[in-house]
């Protein structure tokens, strides 16, 4: 398992993860999928000021099996410490730990952008 940065190849695998959930469940609060198109523009929305990370299986060819990232909580100022976290991982890779690895990560990301206080909503 390796963690690292997005890149432009791996946008359609996150999507991929995130429309499993939009269809599939609740969690993302969203009802319709998301085009590529629209996905890559949220992808680039985050990367301008905070982290996207992906898990990738170096055992499968480096298949994306995860997500997070982080992206402004409020944008008021006194929120400017305080980041929202965001993690997704593939369906059929669950139970093996891979969001633990991507938050451990993203938490030293955030705390080297001198962000002190991460918050997710759970559903």
């Amino acid at each position: 398992m390796r963690i690292r940065d997005i890149k432009e190849n791996d946008v359609q695998a996150c999507a991929d993860i995130y429309n499993y959930y939009v269809k599939n469940s609740c969690f993302t609060l969203e009802e319709d999928e998301l085009s590529f198109p629209e996905y890559d523009k949220r992808v680039k929305s985050v990367i301008k000021n905070y982290p996207f990370l992906v898990a990738e299986n170096a055992e499968n060819d480096g298949e994306i099996v995860g997500f997070a990232y982080l992206s402004a909580f409020n944008e008021r100022s006194g929120y400017r410490y305080t980041a929202d976290l965001s993690v997704y991982v593939k369906n059929d890779c669950l139970r093996a730990h891979i969001g633990q690895k991507l938050y451990d990560e993203i938490e030293k990301r955030a705390a080297a952008l001198g962000i002190k206080n991460v918050v997710s909503i759970i559903t």
